[in-house]
């Protein structure tokens, strides 16, 4: 499977107060002698990295195999787990309006705008949906971290 990190941050722009912008993208993709399998320690260390060179607010995770990686990193960073169930479907809306609304900038990495363009939505009640792939086959990470992190940026620290 792939991994992703999104950093986001409020839009320099003072014209577009409220919007944020992507800082920085990384996906990690197993190589085919890795039995599929992504080395965690090697993403620690580039997130790690990252952390120690930018002023990062927080580092939310999908909780699912990532605990040890954010305990560890929690000795430098905030860390907040990032529910999967109904934070999802709340954050999966609020990216989709932010984007029909032009209040997610961008630097237009390319494997995020595939990653965005790779998702669908399945809707899940009212004013909820959670991002899905079009197709099996195809990945979407990138946008569900997007979705978090602009959640966070949005209500945790009030842009």
């Amino acid at each position: 499977d792939a991994f992703a990190a999104v950093a986001v941050s409020a839009h320099p722009d003072p014209e577009r107060k409220g919007c944020i912008a992507v800082r920085w993208v990384q996906f990690w993709i197993p190589s085919k002698t890795q039995d599929g399998e992504l080395q965690l320690t090697e993403i620690e260390n580039e997130l790690r990295d990252f952390i120690k060179t930018h002023r990062v607010l927080q580092l939310c995770y999908d909780v699912y195999q990532l605990k040890q990686m954010a305990q560890n990193l929690s000795r430098i960073v905030w860390t907040e787990e990032f529910s999967q169930a109904s934070d999802r479907l709340v954050a999966d809306k609020s990216l989709l309006d932010a984007i029909q609304m032009r209040q997610v900038a961008h630097y237009g990495d390319p494997t995020l705008r595939e990653h965005v363009n790779n998702a669908d939505r399945k809707v899940e009640g009212a004013g909820k949906l959670r991002i899905v792939k079009r197709t099996h086959a195809l990945k979407v990470d990138g946008c569900v971290c997007l979705s978090m992190a602009h959640a966070r940026a949005k209500s945790g620290f009030a842009l």
